[in-house]
């Protein structure tokens, strides 16, 4: 028996492990050093991979961004240098799409970019676009101006100011009815430019101040093409229509003050003048 390890010496003597039915205890509580090296070993196995999966999920991930940087930056150029190779900005944003969801390159499968894409409000650009440009191209857009804008005329020395602030404030308000930017610019410069000069107002001025109020488009969700795409985001709460409405009801008459300001003072003493 002198051999046998007296219990004071079992939390250091290995010779304990001869004992199952007495050691037990201690190696399910975790009194013996060589069990709480094993658990720390196991700890710091487990935390080295945990931070190696981590490492390698942020590397894949900064990889597939560069590599999407790299790509808008390809694509930029290209737009850039249409002149030279002669290829359609269409065309440029195709390629560029077609190889950002490829499976060499891409960071995100066709079939997922294709189920985000918002079908309707593309088909909807597109009809407000060709729209427009029908507008511009058919005389349409004149003969609406002067229904619209060519009773100011007959109101005298205020015609210039009534035909400004009257477009200013129709420009403002044209993203409840035309909701691409371009579209409405389509649509409403040559309404005001066509009239300009018959109540005494540059051209180019009004031109200005109308482009500048057309940018205002923060109503509804479908008023613009950035509002609608943010304002439905996975995993993210967003605005809500009723929270563009309080905004817009804010932002709306300083917009239009703003811009009025500009035209009638500020563009003028900057050798703009608004008055013919």
């Amino acid at each position: 028996m002198k051999d046998s390890p007296s219990p004071a010496g079992w939390s250091t003597d290995c010779r304990w492990l001869s004992f199952p039915p007495i050691c037990a205890p201690s190696w399910c509580c975790g009194c013996s050093p060589a069990r709480r090296t094993a658990q720390n070993r196991w700890r710091w196995a487990s935390s080295g991979c945990s931070s190696i999966r981590r490492c390698r999920s942020r590397a894949r991930s900064r990889w597939g961004q560069s590599r999407a940087a790299l790509l808008v930056s390809a694509v930029v150029v290209l737009w850039c240098t249409e002149p030279l190779h002669q290829l359609h900005p269409a065309i440029v944003a195709l390629l560029g799409s077609l190889l950002v969801a490829s499976p060499g390159y891409g960071s995100v499968g066709l079939a997922k970019a294709l189920k985000a894409v918002p079908w309707s409000m593309l088909i909807f650009m597109a009809a407000t676009l060709t729209l427009g440009t029908a507008l511009a191209g058919s005389g349409a857009a004149e003969w609406l101006a002067r229904k619209v804008l060519g009773p100011v005329e007959q109101l005298g020395a205020a015609a210039p100011w009534v035909f400004t602030v009257l477009v200013v404030v129709v420009s403002a308000t044209a993203h409840l009815v035309i909701q691409s930017r371009s579209a409405r610019s389509a649509v409403l410069i040559p309404l005001v430019v066509s009239l300009a000069p018959g109540v005494g107002v540059n051209a180019v001025a009004i031109a200005l101040a109308s482009t500048a109020a057309a940018g205002f488009c923060h109503t509804l969700t479908s008023s613009s093409k950035p509002v609608n795409l943010f304002s439905e985001i996975e995993g993210i709460e967003t605005y809500k229509p009723a929270d563009l409405l309080r905004l817009s009801a804010v932002l709306g008459p300083l917009m239009v003050l703003l811009v009025l300001v500009f035209a009638f003072w500020i563009w003028p003493a900057m050798g703009l003048p608004l008055f013919l």
